[in-house]
């Protein structure tokens, strides 16, 4: 275990947030005077579920909005709409993204800082910050915020599956200097486990106690599974049916498909279960898809990988890495072969908080 953290911090102190700038893509600003609604919009339609916020009175990204966000303003404008459980254009229409800053503000009782990286910053810092801040991306920004327009450039966004799918480049020739990784994830203290484990006599850990699974039924009401997705500061929830066998998840990015054809605008809130809400999040998946099949001439889509990415308890800790390096991956369900029951849910801040601190 040591000789594994030890190689890994290396890494880290001696490699910047540079190496997480790839040689080709795109960035994504929101104008904070843009309503809501258009944001929510272009969210989806960049198949993105997060992106930085320019306030052009300030000449500066003053913030992000994200998934998350907009399940507390479709929560908030459901309460306080007219039409108590259908939300209408106007009812988006009626508040900007600064707006919606200002009211997160004082609800929060203060100014939050705008978390962000530079390109100078090591690896270790920016895992750090991401893991301390418990958020999904922050925007790497070329200079200081509050410095003159052109020196703060918005460069990438980054995550830490950046940072494990730099590792893993690092070091891919030799792997068997990091034996750590050849642990099966049954033996390692890493993840929520619902089911019991032997801890090894050599192991220099404890296991944590066996902790229940927060998990959500086709049945399940649309806003009872929004609620708990915020309660508990997670970014999806495993569905399962009647015997606990997993069916799907339902992540708070799911909510970005109810912009498409302005679902939002259509539903009776009160109504709506998960079952129905996984419908559309297949439908907006499957119609983004195919848009992007055109658009790319055939290059695979990142939103056409599986939404529940499974592994099995005994499958090492390399595997897992491997996989919380592809973007868009923020979780593994350790499944049972037979039953299919989760028995764990192992996060990408978890491997990273186990390899990195």
């Amino acid at each position: 275990m040591e000789i594994t953290k030890k190689r890994v911090v290396e890494f880290l102190h001696t490699h910047t947030a540079y190496e997480l700038i790839p040689e080709s893509g795109k960035v994504v600003l929101l104008d904070a005077s843009l309503p809501v609604r258009q944001a929510f919009h272009a969210l989806y339609e960049q198949g993105i579920p997060a992106a930085p916020v320019w306030d052009g009175t300030k000449y500066a990204i003053t913030g992000m909005i994200s998934a998350g966000d907009f399940i507390h303003i479709l929560r908030k404008l459901r309460s306080t709409s007219k039409q108590n459980h259908v939300l209408s254009e106007g009812d988006m229409d009626a508040h900007t993204i600064l707006e919606w800053q200002h009211e997160s503000l004082v609800e929060t009782r203060g100014p939050r800082n705008l978390v962000y990286v530079k390109p100078e910053d090591t690896l270790q810092k920016v895992a750090n910050l991401l893991v301390q801040t418990r958020v999904a991306l922050v925007p790497l920004l070329s200079g200081e915020p509050d410095s003159q327009p052109e020196g703060q450039l918005l460069l990438h966004l980054a995550t830490l599956s950046g940072i494990l799918a730099c590792l893993n480049r690092h070091f891919r020739a030799s792997t068997a200097s990091l034996p750590l990784l050849s642990q099966p994830l049954d033996r390692l203290p890493v993840g929520t486990w619902a089911v019991p484990r032997e801890t090894s006599a050599d192991a220099p850990w404890k296991l944590p106690e066996q902790r229940q699974i927060l998990a959500l039924k086709l049945h399940t009401p649309l806003t009872e599974a929004l609620q708990l997705l915020l309660e508990a500061r997670v970014s999806a929830l495993p569905v399962l049916d009647d015997q606990g066998s997993l069916l799907d998840i339902y992540a708070r990015s799911d909510i970005i498909a109810l912009a498409r054809g302005k679902t939002y605008s259509q539903l009776n809130w009160d109504e709506v279960t998960v079952a129905q809400a996984l419908t559309l999040a297949h439908s907006a998946a499957a119609a983004k898809n195919a848009a992007d099949h055109m658009q790319n001439f055939g290059e695979e889509s990142m939103n056409s990988m599986t939404r529940a990415c499974v592994i099995s308890r005994k499958e090492s800790l390399r595997t897992a890495v491997d996989r919380l390096s592809i973007p868009g991956v923020r979780r593994l369900l350790v499944v049972e072969a037979g039953t299919h029951h989760v028995e764990a849910v192992v996060s990408l801040s978890d491997v990273c908080a186990f390899l990195f601190t």
